[in-house]
Order: C-alpha cells, then sequence, then structure tokens
C-alpha cells in the first residue's frame, strides 16, 4: 500500500472527531534545513520543535527523511476538534528518526494536549518514545482527540507509549520493542478509546499493553504481543490519588474488549485481569511459556475486585488454562486448545488505513508533447471544455449527512463528513465530495461546475462538467452525457467511458499508472486514433472521443486502455433501483445495558439500544431503532412496519433479525451475516467479511464491498450458472437470480464473478 502521511486508519473513525479532516497548510522540515528559514519545502527548518511551535490548527507538520536528535515539546500546539495538528514522517514509515537528546526525557511529550496526529516516526531512546498526559489535577485538563499511528518505538527507559489521563485515543499499527522496565503500551485512566494492530514485543519489565486505573469503553483489537512478561492486562491501580486522581476514585477497568489478539510467549499470563468489570475476553489466540495460567482473574494489590468478565471462543495453549477469584467470571465458554487463528490477521501489517485527503493538491508534471505524427490525422478541439468561475461564496457542512443549498453566484460547497446533498445554483459551482454517497444537483445550463473528488469512485452528477481527483491513492470516475474535463490525480486512476457520452478530456494523465475503461458495447474496430495539433493523443469510438494532454498520439492503445476489446462484447442491461432502501433516521433516545443477559425495551421513537455485555434481548418499537449487537447470541425484536431498523454489528456472525431492514459492520475482524426476507442494506468493514443470501429473500445492496476480500455466498441450492449480471446507471454489479438481486454499490459490472464467491 502506498504510503500517504496524512492518512488515518479506518479504526479510528469512531473515535476522534477530525477523522475526515484536511490539512490546509504545510510545514516542512528538514536535517539540511534552518530554524531561521520559513519553513517551506524548498525553506524548511531544521527541528522537528521549531515546526511544532510555528503550527495552527489545520496544519501538517511534514519531516523529511533523515535523523533528528531532539526532544519534543508539544507545548499546547494541537489543533481543534475539526482541524487537528499533523506531525508526521513525510516520506514513509520509518524514514524520519526521532533520537531523544536527553534520556530522562520522553522522545514526544505533551501535558493536556488536545487534536493531534503522530504518525510513522522511528523514536528512540528517552523515558518515553510518546508521553501524552493531563496539565491538570484530578481528571481536569486531559489531553483527548489523539491517533498514535504507525511509529516504530524502541529503546526506552520505562514505557513505548505511555498514555494517562486520556480520551478518545486511537493507537495504531505502531511497533514498540525493547523497553527495558515497564511496559509496552501504557494506559492509565484511557476513555472511549482503541488499541488495536499494534506489535509488542521484547518489554523486560511489566506487560505489553495495558489499560488501568479506572480505564473505561477501550477496545483491544488485533494485536501481536509476544516475548513479554504479562500480554494484555486490564485493570490495576496507579499512584496519585488526591494529586493525579480524585481520592474517591476507583480504579477498576469497565467494559474492555479484547479481542482477535495474537499474544505467544509470555512469561506470566498471556491475558492478567487484575481488578475489572464488565470486560470481555473473546476470539483471541493466547499462550505462554512459563508454569502460571494462561488467563488470570483477579483482584488488584488495593483490593479492587474482578467481576463480569466473559472470556469465550478463544484459543488457549494449555487444558488448565485459568485461574479466577470466585464470583469474577460470568461467562465462559467456547475456549479450546485445538482450531485456527490467522496470524496475519494482526499486527501491523494487518491494518486497513484509508486514506485521507492530502495536504496539497498533487503537483503535475509539466507533460512532454510530441509533436504531430505523419500519418496520424490531425483534428481540432472535440469537446466544449471549459473551465469553471473562481468562488465568489463558500458553504460548509458538519459531521453528519447535510444539505446545502448555494446561491445564484459561483459556490464552494463542502459538505464536511457525511453523505451530504449539494445544490449550487445558476454560478460555476465547486463541490468538495468526500463520499460517492453525497448527492450533487445542477439543472441544465447553471453554469460550468467542478467537482473536486477525494473518495475512491465516483459518477459525475447530471449537469456537472469537470471533476478533479485529489485523492492521492487513486480513484474511479465515470463520466457523464456532457463533454467533461477530468483531471487525474496523484495516484492510479480509472477513468470509465460510455458509449454515447460525448467528448472528454483528461489532464495529468499517467501512461503506465492510470487506465481507461471502455462499456463493454464497444468494438475493436470502431476504436480510432487521431491526435491535436500538439501532438495529443485522441481516442475515437465513432461520434464520442477522449482526448489525453501531454500523452504522444503514438503511444500504445493496449498502455492507456486496460479493456480494449479485440472484438465486440456484449453490453450489460442496465437496471433501475431493485430494492427499496431506506436508512432509518436520526436518534432521539438512547437505552444502555449492564453485563447481565438484559431486556431493554424502547420507546415509540427513533431509539438507539445498546444491550452491553452479555446475551440482551433489545425490542424497539414504531420508530427507526438502532441496535449495538455485542454477541451473535443477542435478540432483536422488531415489529412489521415498525421503522427502518438497524444493526451494528460488532461479533464475528449474525443473522439479520426478522422485520430489521439494514446492518453495519462495525468490527475489523471480519464478518458473516447472514440476510432476512427484507431488501437489506448491508454495509462491510475494514476486515474480511462475507455475505450470505437466502433463495427468494429479496433484494439486497452492499456498500463498501471489497473485491478480492470480501465474499459474496449464495445458499446451496443456487449455482453461479445460475446468476445473471446487470448494472446500474452508475456502472455498479448487480447479481440476479429469480426476482432476487444483489447491489454491490461501487463494484464495477464487468468484475469477473469468480473473484467474488
Amino acid at each position: 500500500m502506498t504510503y500517504n502521511p496524512v492518512a488515518i486508519s479506518a479504526l479510528a473513525k469512531d473515535v476522534v472527531s477530525f477523522y475526515d479532516a484536511t490539512p490546509t497548510k504545510m510545514i516542512w522540515v528538514s536535517p539540511n534545513g534552518s530554524d531561521k528559514n520559513s519553513g517551506t519545502e524548498s525553506s524548511p527548518f531544521k527541528t522537528i520543535q521549531a515546526a511544532v511551535n510555528a503550527a495552527k490548527p489545520g496544519t501538517a507538520v511534514m519531516v523529511k527523511s533523515g535523523t533528528y536528535k531532539e526532544n519534543v515539546e508539544l507545548n499546547k500546539h494541537g489543533g481543534t476538534s475539526d482541524n487537528p495538528v499533523w506531525i508526521v514522517s513525510a516520506d514513509g514509515k520509518g524514514s524520519a528518526k526521532i533520537v531523544a537528546a536527553s534520556d530522562t526525557k520522553p522522545v514526544i511529550v505533551g501535558y493536556g494536549e488536545n487534536n493531534l496526529v503522530i504518525k510513522g516516526f522511528e523514536l528512540v531512546g528517552g523515558t518515553e518514545g510518546i508521553k501524552l498526559t493531563q496539565s491538570g489535577r484530578d481528571l481536569t485538563k486531559m489531553t483527548t482527540n489523539i491517533v498514535i499511528q504507525d511509529n516504530i518505538i524502541h529503546g526506552q527507559s520505562i514505557d513505548g507509549i505511555k498514555t494517562a489521563q486520556s480520551v478518545n485515543f486511537a493507537i495504531v499499527g505502531n511497533k514498540v520493542h525493547d523497553i527495558k522496565t515497564q511496559e509496552g503500551i501504557d494506559n492509565v485512566y484511557i476513555r472511549n478509546s482503541v488499541i488495536a494492530n499494534n506489535e509488542v514485543h521484547d518489554v523486560r519489565g511489566l506487560s505489553g499493553i495495558v489499560v488501568k486505573a479506572g480505564s473505561e469503553n477501550v477496545k483491544i483489537l488485533d494485536n501481536y504481543v509476544h516475548d513479554v512478561p504479562d500480554g494484555i492486562l486490564v485493570g490495576g491501580f496507579s499512584s496519585g490519588q488526591g494529586s493525579t486522581f480524585p481520592s474517591g476514585l476507583k480504579y477498576e477497568a469497565k467494559n474492555v474488549l479484547v479481542e482477535g489478539n495474537l499474544v505467544v510467549d509470555a512469561s506470566k499470563h498471556a491475558v492478567n485481569v487484575y481488578g475489572a468489570i464488565n470486560s470481555q475476553i473473546t476470539g483471541n489466540s493466547l499462550s505462554n511459556a512459563g508454569k502460571q495460567s494462561v488467563v488470570n482473574v483477579s483482584t488488584d494489590n488495593l483490593g479492587y475486585v474482578s467481576q463480569g468478565i466473559q472470556i469465550t471462543d478463544n484459543i488457549v495453549s494449555k487444558t488448565s488454562w485459568l485461574t479466577s477469584k470466585p464470583n469474577s467470571v460470568s461467562g465462559n465458554s467456547g475456549n479450546t486448545t485445538t482450531g485456527s487463528f490467522d496470524p496475519n490477521s494482526v499486527g501491523p501489517s494487518a491494518l486497513v488505513e484509508t486514506v485521507t485527503k492530502p495536504v496539497t493538491p498533487p503537483a503535475s508534471t509539466t507533460p512532454v508533447v510530441t509533436p504531430p505524427t505523419s500519418g496520424i490525422p490531425i483534428k481540432g478541439l472535440l469537446g466544449d471544455w471549459t473551465e469553471s468561475g473562481s468562488t465568489t461564496k463558500v458553504f460548509k457542512g458538519g459531521s453528519g449527512a447535510d444539505t446545502l443549498k448555494g446561491t445564484a453566484g459561483n459556490d464552494h460547497i463542502d459538505g464536511g463528513a457525511g453523505a451530504d446533498t449539494m445544490q449550487g445554483g445558476k454560478g460555476d459551482d465547486t463541490y468538495v465530495v468526500g463520499s460517492r454517497f453525497d448527492v450533487v444537483i445542477e439543472k441544465p445550463g447553471e453554469g460550468i461546475d467542478t467537482i473536486l473528488l477525494w473518495d475512491k469512485s465516483y459518477t459525475i452528477p447530471a449537469n456537472v462538467e469537470n471533476l478533479i481527483i485529489k485523492t492521492s491513492a487513486g480513484a474511479t470516475v465515470i463520466d457523464n452525457g456532457m463533454d467533461n474535463m477530468l483531471t487525474a490525480g496523484a495516484g492510479k486512476d480509472t477513468f470509465v467511458f460510455t458509449a454515447g457520452h460525448g467528448d472528454d478530456l483528461i489532464r495529468n494523465f499517467q501512461v503506465g499508472q492510470d487506465t481507461i475503461q471502455l462499456d463493454g458495447s464497444v468494438a475493436a474496430s470502431a476504436i480510432k486514433v487521431a491526435q491535436t495539433a500538439a501532438g495529443d493523443l485522441i481516442i475515437l469510438d465513432g461520434a464520442d472521443s477522449i482526448t489525453l494532454t501531454g500523452v504522444a498520439a503514438t503511444t500504445s492503445l493496449a498502455s492507456v486502455i486496460s479493456n480494449l476489446p479485440v472484438s465486440a462484447k456484449p453490453a450489460i442491461s442496465v437496471v433501475g433501483a431493485q430494492g427499496d432502501w431506506k436508512d432509518g433516521g436520526a436518534t432521539t433516545k438512547a437505552f444502555k445495558g449492564g453485563n447481565g443477559a438484559d431486556t431493554l425495551k424502547g420507546s415509540a421513537g427513533n431509539d438507539h439500544i445498546d444491550g452491553g455485555a452479555g446475551h440482551d434481548t433489545m425490542i424497539g418499537g414504531k420508530g427507526d431503532d438502532t441496535y449495538v449487537v455485542g454477541s451473535k447470541f443477542d435478540n432483536v425484536v422488531e415489529k412489521a412496519g415498525e421503522g427502518i431498523d438497524t444493526i451494528l454489528l460488532w461479533d464475528k456472525s449474525f443473522t439479520l433479525s426478522d422485520n430489521v431492514e439494514n446492518l453495519v459492520i462495525k468490527t475489523s475482524a471480519g464478518a458473516a451475516v447472514t440476510d432476512n426476507a427484507l431488501d437489506n442494506i448491508l454495509t462491510a468493514s475494514v476486515g474480511k467479511d462475507t455475505f450470505i443470501f437466502t433463495k427468494n429473500h429479496g433484494d439486497d445492496l452492499i456498500r463498501d464491498f471489497q473485491v478480492g476480500q470480501d465474499i459474496v455466498k449464495f445458499d446451496a441450492s443456487v449455482s453461479l450458472a445460475d446468476i445473471k449480471v446487470a448494472q446500474t446507471s452508475a456502472g455498479d454489479m448487480v447479481l440476479q437470480h429469480g426476482e432476487q438481486s444483489v447491489t454491490l454499490v461501487g463494484v464495477d459490472a464487468h468484475t469477473d464473478l469468480a473473484s467474488l464467491f
């Protein structure tokens, strides 16, 4: 995967508020720079500290390759909840190395910092690699909204990563090793956070990963921990009552989920629960090397108890694997000494990185234009291509599903996060599209309009002329019936053209990187080549054309068109929406269960019902209800006609309950989901998901399906030969079997069926 220094893992999406933020400025640092410089890429600072001191909200501190000997103090130079500060290794993971100038201080330290991303560094020496804690006392001025991602941290005397009095942290994809006295990742009073896909090893002190001292609502997922004393420790005391903590604070950790981790060669316990409440240890592979139990559940040395601990579906290395205090474990099933665990599902290498917006638009190279070539016909401009005018007014949405309406002037409309609806007017409007589910509305004749695309795929809406790919991760763009002007990004872009859709132009096309796809109705004999007066390649298909500026007319078509036909291909029929699909409304009331087998009943409104730990029964009502399902044994009860209901699935399998329309897979470990008889909207996760469809169960739709990762299964009575393929007007694949269908949003209709099953 191409490294993007400002990309944030999908695991942080539900943790930090700035997940979809865009850097608005960058400050550069180089070993060859000077702190008297301006901080531009051509005039970089020499020290990271100078850049941090100059950073304002929305700034990305871009640190070039090399070694920096300093202890970086953040000094309240964080961002805001919408505009964080990025401090990142610009040229790749570990390419920027920070070596502690003083071994008595952390390499990076902050007190009461907020809204930061620290990514991609190698951090060597010091007391801690990264230390972030409160600046006040008694849990005041805590540190919040932080992403610590893709760092290599080693050689510290105390901890690799230390967080204390922290809220909304994502600690993901880091490698931590060779820690001398305490923990690899040490978390004291951390809440509403995720610790995932890290590798921690060769810790000579206490534990690999720790959440203790009042920590709550923490997910420890898919980490690889090995060659440590205790692997993962949940609960336990900390010093500082009456100063760091209020005197009356109880130290038990609560609602901690330990799932999908691989712990091997622990010299003590693979998992040690040391004063925790209502927590789950599930789906892990756990082993230790000594005589102690694989899992231990006890009180800490101050007498804080453990209770409501569920230990299920783990692979353990010993038959006598558990020691526990009386009444501390409330669930213990499915644990076995046999079974398979995929080691490729854990650690940094398994981390799925959601590429966000780059710091600046990618610099386009100046193409070398080939003079007109004899023998290739020369044509004038075939399309009516025009740039949009300068913006006169700006509109910005929030984090929800916004509806924004512009003026009669030249509007710049950015819906922000969420699936937004944006409507311009009579001027030349520019739309920032961060999601392929964004809707842009333009009427005929209302100016020259442009899309700025930050997502990985999009179909140009009706009456919009131009599109610029802004993401550097690559995108797939489908034209419309107008003469489109398309601009490639820095990544591998794909441009899909439909017969009869006019004369299009592509700028910044990179031969050997970018590709063109023609729809399946185009025959080889229909494709002709021409050139502009400047020698640019023109691809002709009957009345349509594609002009590639800067690409020589002598370029082989096979290097440009990925599906160059050798003979006519049958067209794939276009169908309308097959199902009655709707999203639920916003929540009006929330219900939360405890650690037992709860029965929760909602109201007549739009309820959010979370049964908590245990095998719960959740009953909604007439509104649009949302259910948090943490176990496949949870029971969701809905009657027919009682709103549009949605399940948020955190377990590894579930069959959609009767009268529930939609399901979103939330676990990053992957899940198997079985549909029901309704028209379902199913949303895939970042993991390997399986969608199981029963014969004659209606028309379903899958969002975020990843070809080559996710799988579609029909019941045994349906063979591959029985399935017919159609496409939506946007080119999405539709699998049809009789009156049943499955629509795969964002999956090209020409995708090989064998890659889906």
